[in-house]
């Protein structure tokens, strides 16, 4: 006998059952914001990793008017990081007087803001070949396990670029998801496009999702049906620019400032940061393990060069040394991997049985629950696209540099989508439907 369809939450359901999960996720949220703040209090630190000092001097030089420059090794560095995260910490300090605990608390605002976002997103997904009722029981199922994943909720407590990152991450996709679905209205994929700019602000590893994401939805959109009635009114500039026009110029509106800020000091184009070599050069070179250690700059003959001419020499080094070692990078690209798919974390400070056990025990079923949903949502290719391209375009840039499962952490949280549908499917007894979503 075929097993009774579970009940399907119906609309006042669901908001209420939304409500709860982003209450606990502000609630999760706002608990580690406390619990790191008081650490980082304890030990005398702006929080539990050296990162922040950077973040957090770039921070000041824009509060105080003065040059984006940070020294590493004696060397005056202008780009050593892109100015999104600073330019957040900024921000919260101005409204904080430079409380630590505030950009803290703030983040765990926005990561409970992206739990919501998530949710909408899965549930616009859904509705294409499920029945809204189902697509409500993915969302929600989807929502409380954004909720409740404790490393997404955990780094919203650190002072480290993904406590911005993660957030914007899931409003962009959002608003792309939007922009492709309503191509006749401009302001979603303007917004997209500028959330997209300052994603890679924030994280310049980033910059291959929307390259590659951006022209597959363009290239799948079907033009409007024409409508019966007198042409609409071409009053507005952007009338007639496609999403993926529209994207480019909120994109390029974020990232031109930055750009022209670069030309001006280096004279020449420089996209994001000049930190690539560095960080190339610690992910493939003779002595790599998959992890981070840059003492390679301890040698005179690279920590004395300036910005750019370490940057290009590190470059260098690193390509020759693939062009050499084609066996050992392709062995460090499957260590790197693993290190990025690990259960349990990789730094030896936080390694321990009872850490490795408990951290397996929760992220070895969302494995499994995404691994599920891919499979479920084979055939549909905008949920494959918005939940798991971007864990999957960040998995490939870290085969090439150092690894960690803190880069996996904000990345996972879209894919936790895929989970929800798994879960809808189970619970509800029912078999989504495997056509394509409209664009």
């Amino acid at each position: 006998m075929e097993p009774t369809p579970a009940p399907q939450p119906t609309p006042s359901q669901y908001r209420g059952w939304l409500w709860a999960a982003l209450g606990v996720a502000l609630v999760v949220r706002l608990a580690a914001a406390i619990v790191v703040e008081t650490l980082a209090q304890r030990s005398g630190s702006l929080c539990l990793f050296d990162d922040t000092r950077i973040y957090w001097h770039l921070a000041s030089t824009i509060l105080r008017g003065e040059p984006y420059v940070v020294m590493q090794y004696d060397q005056p560095h202008h780009a050593l990081r892109t100015p999104g995260y600073p330019l957040w910490l900024a921000a919260c300090r101005i409204l904080s007087r430079d409380s630590t605990l505030a950009p803290r608390l703030a983040q765990a605002a926005l990561g409970t803001l992206a739990v919501a976002l998530l949710a909408a997103l899965v549930r616009r997904l859904g509705s294409a070949s499920l029945d809204p009722a189902q697509a409500r029981r993915a969302a929600l199922a989807t929502a409380w396990l954004a909720a409740l994943e404790p490393y997404s909720a955990g780094s919203s407590a650190l002072l480290l670029s993904e406590g911005l990152f993660g957030p914007l991450l899931i409003a962009g996709l959002y608003c792309l998801a939007i922009a492709f679905d309503h191509p006749s209205r401009p302001t979603p994929a303007l917004a997209a496009g500028a959330l997209q700019g300052a994603l890679i602000l924030t994280r310049p590893s980033y910059a291959i999702y929307p390259i590659l994401a951006v022209p597959f939805l363009a290239a799948r959109q079907h033009p409007p049906n024409p409508q019966p009635g007198p042409s609409p009114r071409r009053n507005r500039p952007w009338t007639g620019l496609t999403p993926a026009t529209l994207v480019a110029l909120g994109a390029l509106a974020i990232l031109a400032p930055w750009w022209i800020r670069n030309a001006r000091i280096y004279g020449t184009f420089v996209p994001t940061s000049l930190w690539l070599g560095a960080s190339l050069y610690d992910g493939l070179n003779p002595s790599a393990t998959g992890a981070s250690d840059m003492r390679f700059l301890d040698d005179p003959a690279i920590r004395n060069l300036d910005e750019r001419t370490q940057d290009r020499l590190l470059r260098d080094r690193a390509l020759e040394f693939v062009r050499t070692h084609p066996n050992r990078t392709l062995t460090l690209a499957l260590i790197k991997l693993g290190r990025f798919f690990s259960p349990w974390p990789n730094a030896e400070l936080l390694r321990s049985t009872p850490a490795a056990l408990a951290s397996s025990a929760i992220v070895l079923p969302l494995y499994a629950l995404i691994a599920a949903g891919i499979w479920l949502r084979r055939r549909d290719s905008l949920s494959l696209l918005f939940l798991l391209g971007p864990l999957a375009c960040t998995a490939a840039v870290h085969l090439a540099f150092v690894s960690s499962i803190r880069y996996r952490i904000p990345v996972l949280v879209p894919a936790l989508g895929l989970a929800g549908f798994t879960l809808a499917s189970r619970l509800g007894h029912t078999r989504p439907g495997s056509r394509e979503t409209a664009p």
